[in-house]
């Protein structure tokens, strides 16, 4: 046999592929991920599973923004919701509660936190709803039972029906999810930075009228005598104007939701090889990157797949109610130890919160790369 007729190249290793290696070769051989479209096309229709790159960096889908916006409403109850009892709940405790002056705080501080204790605990039981039945039901039925339950609040007559109701407005903690969930899957990688940026906007809209509702509309026969002097329904519920005016908010974005939002589940398919439907919270976890993140657009960035998007986002929704029901006692705590003892002449809380912010300086770094949201070079 002539050399020209070989079938053997002398300048490639005996054991080399035969064949170029595929992209998933390449991701086993790198480590790196690769997304799978899901119910992609089989000659114009669907049915094959076509593995390639679906992280959107080239999309130029314009966001919608008007979904966009619709979300922002409705993503103002929960704020509302939470904050507006803060301006009357002192006084609200005072004149119902058969309690002494100094356990009015402690009272008002555990109704207060309530709520978001109830929302860590059933949190991640909405996104896995959510993530099964769709976001727009969960959505619809969280906000009836907000605007059932913050409606109702200023009729309370005692500190044990103050409790319930606050526990029942935290359970129904379904909109938070959902809404951070839709707002992922209405963006791509180029347009979500903005969407949530008015989603961010909304939240602190929320959290500046909550109070604002709460401290102009309670007492209204004592503030607007002119209004509602004389009026018996205001004297006997002083504080249920302001209650009643949220849950016909959070009624207004139930409509809002049923007839103007669009559900998304489904929208953007996509999933990264290694993960699979109906991922428990342990293998969600252990996927990676995910223990790690916990910014709403790294979280966007590192889910295993569309799928688990809402469950995803509920796991870190849950550290946050959590975070935001013990960390202030936990901040009066290290405040009042400091001050007492003069530990760095009272100004010890500072140093604590400056190390801390240090602290998750010091942790972005240790993001895993795909929560950067660079796109490749």
């Amino acid at each position: 046999m002539s050399p020209h007729t070989s079938l053997i190249n002398e300048r490639e290793p005996l054991l080399a592929p035969l064949t170029e290696p595929t992209e998933v070769q390449d991701a086993l051989i790198t480590g790196s991920q690769v997304y799978q479209a899901v119910g992609s096309n089989r000659d114009g229709e669907g049915g094959e599973e076509h593995i390639g790159d679906e992280d959107e960096e080239d999309d130029d889908t314009p966001l919608p923004l008007g979904q966009i916006l619709g979300l922002c409403y409705v993503r103002l109850v929960e704020p509302v919701a939470f904050f507006s009892v803060f301006a009357f709940l002192n006084q609200m405790l005072w004149e119902i509660g058969d309690i002494g002056e100094g356990e009015v705080g402690f009272y008002s501080g555990l109704i207060e936190s309530l709520f978001s204790v109830t929302e860590m605990f059933l949190m991640v039981h909405w996104g896995r709803a959510s993530d099964k039945f769709g976001r727009k039901p969960i959505m619809i039925i969280s906000l009836l039972g907000i605007s059932f339950a913050t409606g109702i609040f200023g009729f309370g007559r005692s500190i044990g029906q103050l409790i319930m109701f606050r526990c029942i407005a935290g359970l129904f903690a379904g909109t938070i999810v959902t809404i951070r969930t839709m707002i992922s899957e209405n963006s791509t990688k180029k347009t979500q930075a903005r969407a949530f940026s008015y989603f961010s906007v909304a939240g602190n809209l929320g959290i500046l009228f909550g109070p604002m509702i709460g401290g102009a509309m309670s007492e209204p026969a004592k503030q607007y005598p002119s209004l509602f002097g004389g009026v018996k329904f205001f004297e006997e519920f002083p504080f249920a104007l302001p209650t009643i005016c949220t849950g016909l908010f959070a009624l207004s974005s139930t409509l809002v939701a049923t007839f103007y939002i669009k559900e998304t589940l489904g929208k953007k398919k996509y999933q990264k090889v290694g993960a699979r439907d109906g991922m428990s919270m342990k293998e969600l976890l252990k996927f990676p990157g995910v223990a790690r993140s916990c910014g709403q657009l790294a979280l966007n960035d590192i889910a295993p797949s569309s799928e688990t998007l809402g469950t995803l986002n509920s796991i870190a929704l849950a550290v946050t109610s959590g975070t935001r029901a013990f960390v202030p006692a936990l901040f009066t705590i290290i405040f009042a130890y400091g001050v007492t003892h003069q530990i760095l002449w009272g100004y010890f809380i500072w140093v604590f919160e400056i190390s801390v912010a240090i602290g998750l300086v010091i942790a972005v770094p240790f993001l895993p790369k795909e929560a950067y949201g660079r796109g490749k070079k």
